[in-house]
């Protein structure tokens, strides 16, 4: 079955169903859990160091957009840091052994690659359910690393994150 189970997560709310099917799914297997941020400098949540024009890309060599950028990576760094230690001890109090990384890269080849150099043997993942412009747009996380994982890829889809949400909203609003 599953010995290493890898959980790629990249925002809190979402995080949490992916998280409960892991543990659900390792607590089955008798798995270790591998928790995984990426940190991506093409992530829209990223300051552009830059700027696009006729002859393509041109970073900025201003002081100020250097301070900034480095300043704005740092914050985003440190989230990804706190994310990491919730879903870890979520991980740890559901008694299961689990090991965190934040990584800097693009997302979906630095999940395949992880997953690759650790011998996983099932990547947990959301997926937002982009398709048609927007999916060409601004890519899909998911749709790269189901073609390229060296193992099996579980996606938690978007509806069910949606759904979770509501629910949750819904339990808020009648306390």
């Amino acid at each position: 079955m599953f010995s290493k189970i890898l959980v790629a997560i990249d925002n809190r709310e979402h995080g949490e169903i992916i998280v409960d099917r892991a543990i659900a799914l390792a607590k089955l297997a008798s798995a270790k859990i591998f928790l995984l941020n990426v940190a991506s400098p093409f992530d829209s949540r990223y300051p552009n160091p830059g700027y696009i024009g006729v002859h393509g890309f041109h970073p900025t060599m201003h002081s100020d957009s250097i301070e900034y950028y480095m300043e704005h990576w740092e914050t985003l760094k440190a989230e990804g840091l706190e994310l990491l230690e919730k879903f870890r001890s979520q991980v740890e109090n559901a008694g299961l052994e689990v090991e965190s990384r934040l990584v800097i890269g693009n997302p979906g080849q630095m999940i395949c690659n992880f997953a690759k150099h650790n011998d996983i043997d099932l990547i947990v993942m959301g997926r937002r359910g982009r398709s048609g412009i927007s999916e060409i747009l601004l890519g899909s996380v998911s749709n790269y690393v189901v073609h390229h994982a060296p193992c099996s890829v579980l996606t938690v889809q978007g509806q069910d994150l949606e759904a979770k949400k509501q629910d949750e909203e819904q339990v808020m609003s009648t306390n």
